[in-house]
């Protein structure tokens, strides 16, 4: 069910970069590590590369 929302193309058609699961929970269990850190989720994402939109989106999907 994640891998339905671990990337997709666009409204436009056009290809966006997709994760597999295991990079999916990967990249999630990154973020965790720096908002313990006391990374706020905005710098946290940005230092894993992706959006804070598509974290909350995966984190929804994985609880």
């Amino acid at each position: 069910m994640l891998s339905n929302y671990c990337g997709s193309e666009g409204v436009f058609g056009m290809a966006r970069k997709r994760h597999s699961d295991e990079d999916c929970l990967k990249i999630l269990r990154q973020v965790e590590l720096d908002l313990a850190g006391g990374a706020d989720v905005a710098k946290a994402c940005q230092s894993a590369g992706i959006r804070d939109v598509t974290y909350y989106t995966w984190r929804k999907w994985t609880l």
